[in-house]
This record gives C-alpha cells, sequence and structure tokens, in this order.
C-alpha cells in the first residue's frame, strides 16, 4: 500500500498548528483518493528486486520501469505523462551530421612525457597506471533523498549498495592483477588498487615509467603529481559586507527557494573538496555557525562525517589529531562549498544554502595551511570518489586538476554515473595558456559548471577566468552556468588565519567557477529530490542523466542555432513546484531510426523548455569516446518543427516555447546521426511546462507529495509551509 507518513507536530502546538495538522489530514486523504483514481492500468514488467513493495511500499500501478521492444527498439524509461509508443513513422528532412571522431588518447599521458624529460632516472614518482576494465559498471540500488539517517531502512540498502559494488570491484582488482605484477616486477611500490578509474597507484624510479606502457591491459599511465589553487582573501564578519550579493542573491536567480521552501533538497552529497570545520584552542573540532544551529552543537548538523584522503594508506580515514579532515585551506574553500550547498539559516536567510543534502566532506588537499596555495593529488582524489561512492547520491568535486576524458579521473567519474550517482564539478579556472577544462569536467557524464557574475562588476557576464571547449574531441562544456562571486560563510583553519580570533561568524567572497559549483549541486540535490516523488505516472527514480536534462531544460539559452561555448545552456531557473509539469524519460536507441516521445501541452500553459542529453560511450580500445550525433526536433500539434538541433558535435539541446504555446499533443523527435554502439546509446530528455492550475501538495516532513493535474489549487487554501524548520 502506499504509506502517507504525517510530521509530528511540535510540543508547544498552537490553535493554528492543530488547524494546519487538520487540513494536512485532509488534503493527504484527498491526494491517497485521486492516486487511486487517476492511477493508469499498470503496463509495468516486472522490476528489479530492489523495486520491491517490500521495500519501497508502492502500490503495483506505481511500478515504474518499463521495458518493451518495438521494430528492434529495445527502450527503458520510466513510465510518464506520455504513450508507449516510439518509433517515428512522419518524414525527416535530410541534415548533415557527418563528424569526424576525437583523436585516440595516448597510452603515456603527454603531461607525464613532459615531467620524465626533465628527471633523472633514479629520481622515484607517482604514477597512476588505468587498466582495460573488463565490464561497465551496473547501476547499484538507489539511496531515496528522504531516507533517514541511522534508520534501518537506510543501512540495509547502504549494506546491499556496499556488498555490490564489493562484488564489481572484486572483478576489477583481478583485471588488474597482471598489470600489477608488471609494475612491481619494474621496481614498483603499489600503494593502492581502485574499483572506479580501474587503476592503480604506483611509485617507481622514473627510468621504469615509460616501461608499464607494456603492461597487460594497461590503457593510461598519467602523472600523479599535483596542481597548485590559488586563494583569496581573508574572511571578515558578516555586517562588514550587507552591501555585497550573498547566497539569497543568488538563489533568486536560480528560483531555488521555491522547492527548498515545498519541503524538497533532501540527499546525501560527498563533497571532495578542503575538508570542513577547524579546530578551536582544545582542538576540537567546530564548525562555522552557518552548518550548526547554536553553540551547544559545536559540529554540523549537515555534515555527516569527515575524512581525509592524505593520510598514508589505501582508504581515506576518519578525522583525527593525527589526521586532520577538517578545512585547511587558508580560505576555508571546503567549508564555503559546503554552506552554499546545504548551509543553515543561523546567520540568516541571506546565508542559507541551496538545499537540505547531508554532507560526507572528504578532504583531499595538502598544504595550505602555513603557505599561500594548496594542491590536490590526483590519488587523493579517486580514493575519495571511491570511498563516497557507496553511501552517497551525489559525488560533488569543487577541484580541478589537469587531464583528459583517458585520465583516471574522468574514467572514475563516468563509472561513478555507472553506478547511478550524480557527478557535479567545476569547468574550471583558466590557469596558463589553455582555456580547456581538465578533470572531472572534461568527463562526459559529469555535468560541468560555468560561472556567471551577479556582482557589481560585469553582472551577467562569463567570468573571464572560466575555461571552456569545445574538446579535443568537440564536445562543449560547461553545460550550465551558476551564479558566482557571492559572499559565502567562510574560514580557514585559526592558525592560517592570524587576524581573525574566532571564523566562525566570518564570510567572504566565493569567486571563479568554485564559487559557481555549490550551487549547481544544491540545485541538482532538488531536482533530483523533486523527480523521486512517487505518484501516478511521476518517476519513482530519477537516474542521474534525467536530472542533467532537467538542469539543461531549465537553462536560459537555446540550443537550436548553435551552442554557446562559454555559457552552454545558460543559467537554469528552478521550477515553481505549485506551476510546473515534468516530464522526464530516458531512451536506448540500438539502431539509427528516430524514436519520438509525445506530449500534451494543456491551455493556460505559458512556457515550454526542452531539454536533451546524452552522454559519449568510451571506447576503450581506441582510448576515446564514441560520439553519436542526434538531430533533436520540437514539433507543435499541426506538425510543424519549431526548433530543431543539428550541432554534430554536442551532447545536449535545449529548446524554449514562450508565449502561451499551442495547446495540443507535441512531439519531440529524436534520431541518430550514426549507428549506435552494440550496448546501445542512451539519451535523456526533459520537458518542463509551466503555468495553468493543478493540484499542489508540498512536501511535509517524512511525506511524499504528490501534483496531480486539477483545475484547482489546493495549495491556495492551505498554505502548509516548509516541511521542517530550517534548524530544527
Amino acid at each position: 500500500m502506499l504509506q502517507l507518513h504525517l510530521p509530528t507536530p511540535p510540543i508547544a502546538s498552537t490553535a493554528r498548528s492543530s488547524q494546519r495538522l487538520i487540513s494536512t489530514l485532509a488534503v493527504s486523504a484527498l491526494a491517497t483518493l485521486l492516486a487511486v483514481l487517476l492511477a493508469p492500468p499498470s503496463r509495468a514488467q516486472p522490476a528489479p528486486e530492489w523495486l520491491s513493495p517490500t521495500i519501497d511500499e508502492w502500490p503495483a500501478a506505481f511500478d515504474a520501469i518499463v521495458s518493451d521492444e518495438e521494430e528492434g527498439q529495445a527502450t527503458s524509461r520510466f513510465d510518464v505523462l506520455e504513450p508507449f509508443q516510439t518509433i517515428f513513422e512522419g518524414e525527416l528532412e535530410p541534415v548533415d551530421l557527418e563528424h569526424e571522431p576525437g583523436p585516440s588518447e595516448p597510452v603515456l599521458a603527454p603531461a607525464l612525457a613532459d615531467r620524465l624529460f626533465g628527471m633523472e632516472p633514479w629520481q622515484r614518482l607517482e604514477v597512476i597506471v588505468s587498466v582495460e576494465a573488463p565490464a561497465p559498471f551496473s547501476m547499484l540500488p538507489p539511496l531515496r533523498p528522504n531516507a533517514v539517517d541511522g534508520s534501518a531502512e537506510l543501512q540495509e540498502r547502504l549494506d546491499e549498495r556496499a556488498a555490490r559494488f564489493d562484488a564489481m570491484a572484486a572483478e576489477r582488482f583481478a583485471s588488474q592483477h597482471a598489470a600489477v605484477d608488471h609494475a612491481r616486477a619494474l621496481g614498483g611500490e603499489v600503494s593502492v588498487q581502485l574499483a572506479l578509474c580501474n587503476c592503480f597507484v604506483v611509485e617507481l624510479e622514473a627510468g621504469a615509467v615509460t616501461a608499464l606502457v607494456d603492461g597487460p591491459g594497461v590503457r593510461r599511465v598519467e602523472d600523479g603529481g599535483a596542481l597548485g589553487e590559488p586563494t583569496a582573501a581573508w574572511s571578515s564578519p558578516v555586517g562588514a559586507n550587507a552591501s555585497r550579493p550573498s547566497p539569497a542573491d543568488a538563489r533568486a536567480k536560480i528560483g531555488s527557494d521555491a522547492l527548498y521552501l515545498d519541503g524538497w533538497g533532501r540527499g546525501r552529497v560527498a563533497l571532495i573538496d578542503s575538508g570542513v570545520g577547524m579546530l578551536d584552542a582544545s582542538d576540537q573540532v567546530v564548525d562555522h555557525n552557518a552548518l550548526r544551529c547554536s553553540a551547544s552543537a559545536p559540529t554540523g548538523l549537515r555534515i555527516r562525517e569527515r575524512r581525509t584522503c592524505t593520510a598514508p594508506g589505501s582508504t581515506c580515514v576518519p578525522h583525527s589529531l593525527s589526521n586532520l579532515a577538517t578545512d585547511r585551506a587558508p580560505t576555508g574553500h571546503g567549508t564555503r562549498s559546503a554552506a552554499i550547498l546545504s548551509g543553515l539559516d543561523s546567520l540568516g536567510v541571506a546565508y542559507r544554502g541551496v538545499s537540505r543534502a547531508e554532507v560526507a566532506s572528504f578532504h583531499v588537499t595538502s598544504g595550505g595551511v602555513f603557505g599561500s596555495t594548496t594542491s590536490v593529488r590526483p590519488s587523493h582524489a579517486l580514493r575519495a570518489m571511491n570511498q563516497g561512492v557507496v553511501g552517497n547520491r551525489m559525488l560533488f568535486l569543487n577541484v580541478e586538476l589537469p587531464g583528459g576524458p583517458a585520465d583516471a579521473i574522468a574514467r572514475a567519474a563516468d563509472d561513478a554515473f555507472d553506478l547511478g550517482t550524480l557527478v557535479v564539478s567545476s569547468v574550471g579556472n583558466v590557469n596558463g595558456a589553455t582555456t580547456r577544462p581538465g578533470v572531472p569536467a572534461a568527463a562526459a557524464k559529469t555535468l560541468a559548471v560555468g560561472a556567471l557574475s551577479i556582482s557589481s562588476f560585469a553582472p551577467g557576464q562569463t567570468l573571464s577566468s572560466q575555461r571552456f571547449g569545445p574538446l579535443l574531441d568537440g564536445r562543449h562544456k560547461p553545460e550550465i552556468q551558476m551564479p558566482s562571486v557571492t559572499m559565502s560563510p567562510a574560514t580557514g583553519s585559526l592558525v592560517s588565519n592570524p587576524n581573525q580570533t574566532d571564523c566562525r561568524n566570518c564570510v567572504d567572497i566565493f569567486p571563479a567557477t568554485s564559487g559557481a559549483a555549490p550551487y549547481a549541486a544544491g540545485a541538482a540535490v532538488l531536482i533530483d529530490d523533486w523527480l523521486h516523488r512517487p505518484g501516478p505516472w511521476q518517476l519513482s527514480i530519477a537516474e542521474p542523466g534525467q536530472v542533467y536534462s532537467t538542469l539543461i531544460a531549465l537553462g536560459d539559452r537555446t540550443t537550436d542555432t548553435g551552442i554557446d561555448a562559454k555559457r552552454g545552456a545558460g543559467l537554469p531557473r528552478l521550477p515553481a513546484p505549485d506551476k510546473s509539469r515534468v516530464i522526464s524519460s530516458k531512451r536506448t536507441f540500438l539502431t539509427s531510426s528516430a524514436q519520438q516521445i509525445t506530449f500534451d501541452v494543456k491551455p493556460g500553459d505559458a512556457s515550454l523548455e526542452v531539454g536533451v542529453w546524452w552522454p559519449d560511450r568510451w571506447n576503450p580500445s581506441a582510448n576515446r569516446y564514441d560520439h553519436v550525433p542526434m538531430r533533436v526536433e520540437l514539433r507543435d500539434p499541426a506538425g510543424t518543427v519549431v526548433a530543431r538541433g543539428t550541432d554534430p558535435k554536442t551532447v545536449f539541446h535545449r529548446f524554449e516555447v514562450t508565449g502561451w504555446p499551442t495547446a495540443g499533443s507535441w512531439t519531440l523527435v529524436i534520431e541518430p546521426g550514426t549507428t549506435p554502439p552494440s550496448a546501445g546509446q542512451q539519451v535523456f530528455a526533459t520537458i518542463h511546462r509551466e503555468g495553468g492550475l493543478f493540484l499542489h501538495f508540498p512536501r511535509l516532513a517524512g511525506f511524499w507529495a504528490e501534483i496531480i493535474e486539477s483545475p484547482w489549487s489546493v495549495g491556495a487554501f492551505f498554505p502548509l509551509g516548509p516541511s521542517t524548520p530550517t534548524c530544527p
């Protein structure tokens, strides 16, 4: 049965809260009745065992994963507001989608070859060796965004995820054995083997490095070195910065407060950054006030755990005085990222974060306490990714490293996506002559985020420091942009900030793409949580690609006349839950035949936005991505093409129809320009309609709200408000 979990009223209950509870009960009962009456006949095939009603407790009519075959076209997608017909049988105007494949990456990374040229043969260095994986990862049982931390249900799901990941990891470790033995025979000391990236870290003499490429199955040998990251100014008290843009200004730009105040935004995020928190005079961890509620709770309610990945050994270890996992960047880089992602309103609503995510902090930077820079070693970031992927729904890497699609960080990002994990990263900042993004932004399955200034300096302009594509294989990065150069809660360690005796209440400008990426991570958490709402015709499980395509659909740059290399799909504006309807679909193409998604535009819909995104598939034998160009067309009820995307290099499109689009049945046509690989080409599409009136239930504490189309809005009569206090 569909369970409705209602919030427990506060102890100090008032007449108004009692009335609100009564209203909630009435709305919940009506929601249940309408859900049963309006649920369509179930055409679902048997779902995976981890979707059984014994775990998620949904009635059969709510099973949402559908598989069917029609004329050789196998599809696997979510049953949303669309018919099951997939093959497009209309006429398509010929277009030229020919393209040259991207260059194959050399096994020995060019940056490592350059470094070896200046070294003596006896000098030792750390390198990362990637081996061809025996098979792609399969998706782990999903984590529900509203899972209660510490609950038996969550622990059971985490144990199941860990067991499945360990089984797949064992196969990958076995595939590395021959290459590991080869490295040891060359005098190398292997420190860790990793499943994401199917790689291992080895230290050996420079004179033996080039021989690593001859190891069995070796596809990449790269430098394990570090990248310096410049710092910003010291933090200062809140009052001194009242006139500068705050997170509230950025939240207003992307419209995220509507979903947040409606109760959405829960999730589990692994933040891979410089750590979170600082040590007080007694060597106890103390969080910034924006991440906690009171002085009696020194550590943050949003910070679930702290680990450092820079200590010796193969794993990221919990914080201790011998292995500090606190924020050791002089500017409190990780603290800023966490506060924008999911900070509380302890400093006031202006400094509240975008989401309600619970954060697992992974410290991956070295140096910085007494120096002016911090650095990130690829092996540290890889450890964090491997350890964070099982227990979290998202990997948020607010770091940038040199490299390209063949490097281990990019391979690990693609692997994490295949496991069902969102991967969000800044697109990076210009450092030297190149403007092309490094890793993990260059990975095909990473959502790369650019930076748009909202300060008084060049407002609305792309920051000149932002990296951008196209990459060497022609793909465009970033996919979206987010506001940057806002004031954010910030603190460094007390040692690194001698001018401030206590930085628990300080803020500072968070510039560049590092200052933009946390807004994207928070927005992705909100959308991911919102798309998870089980109900009639709605998603039960949102795949990462559906979150990506939704954020692209919500942007402000169309692609039918060309791709903006710096802005991608532009600045997303998140949906207002009381006026938005979202259709999200996943298609798998096995042939080059066109498929269609049909959907209705209702009278009163004021706008229509469409986002389409597809990930290139890595070809390990060629050491490059295999790209499938796509023709994407949006057709109105008369069959007229109102928007068409035919860029042969892009992997995303965004269309927009404003000014009351024609009511009726619309069609989105997607056609591969080349024959897809044998495993198929996944395509994710989102249609967002805004306007009109329909029944809306805010999501309350522990309660899965549903949105059902109706000519009237219950929200106007029962203003239920946010699900929980932002600082409980």
